[in-house]
């Protein structure tokens, strides 16, 4: 990945605390993997957010709660787990834990 040299303002009490744990030179990479620790968070709970209640009304996967709960961890820990993930629909063989 390339570099890009850019600007920022931080307050000094908080630069002072970056350099006490990363050292002066070490600035840049600290600060940069913070950054994309909370873009990677931000990004999760956006599509957490998205696809929040996408089995609402879907009997694929259960009836209640507990069965697509009990049938969503049964296919995770399956080996052919991608294939009963992603299964189209209904009448698939998506679920027969």
């Amino acid at each position: 990945m390339s570099l890009v040299r850019t600007n920022i303002t931080l307050p000094e009490e908080l630069l002072a605390q970056i350099d006490a744990i990363a050292g002066p030179r070490g600035r840049s990479k600290y600060i940069a993997d913070v950054v994309t620790r909370q873009v990677r968070r931000d990004n999760l709970k956006r599509v957490i957010d998205e696809t929040a209640g996408a089995l609402n009304g879907r009997s694929a996967w259960g009836a209640t709660d507990q069965e697509r709960d009990v049938n969503l961890r049964a296919a995770r820990d399956s080996w052919d787990r991608d294939d009963r993930l992603w299964a189209r629909e209904e009448g698939d063989d998506a679920v027969s834990a």
